[in-house]
């Protein structure tokens, strides 16, 4: 059975210019995703994310479901800290959130013929 899991992201105050690194950091996959990694955009502005929030249902019942709360900050920040330990605290700010299908294999699935 699919299960839906909502990712959040924070960005950066002071954008660029606050963060040390100029490339792409991923730390050690956790349980139901690949961890909450740094990420740049075409402006090389650093992005935070996504977390793993599974979901009790489809997408299409909840309301504000793209919405990111601040309140996840703190479990943002602690997962940064494994690889920028200097990283000053309330730096982040809530930026978008995305909503994936996950498998209870894993996130990719192979299937034969007689599978599908």
């Amino acid at each position: 059975r699919v299960r839906y899991a909502k990712g959040s992201y924070f960005v950066l105050k002071g954008g660029r210019s606050a963060c040390p690194f100029r490339r792409l950091i991923y730390p050690l996959p956790e349980i139901g995703g690949l961890g909450v990694h740094l990420t740049l955009d075409l402006g090389g502005q650093p992005r935070f994310g996504p977390d793993v929030e599974f979901l009790p249902g489809e997408p299409s019942s909840f309301d504000d479901i793209y919405d990111v709360s601040a309140s996840r900050a703190p479990d943002f920040e602690r997962a940064i800290r494994a690889y920028w330990p200097e990283m000053p605290s309330g730096m982040l700010e809530p930026s978008y959130a995305g909503i994936r299908a996950k498998l209870p294999s894993g996130d990719f699935g192979v299937f034969g013929p007689d599978e599908r």
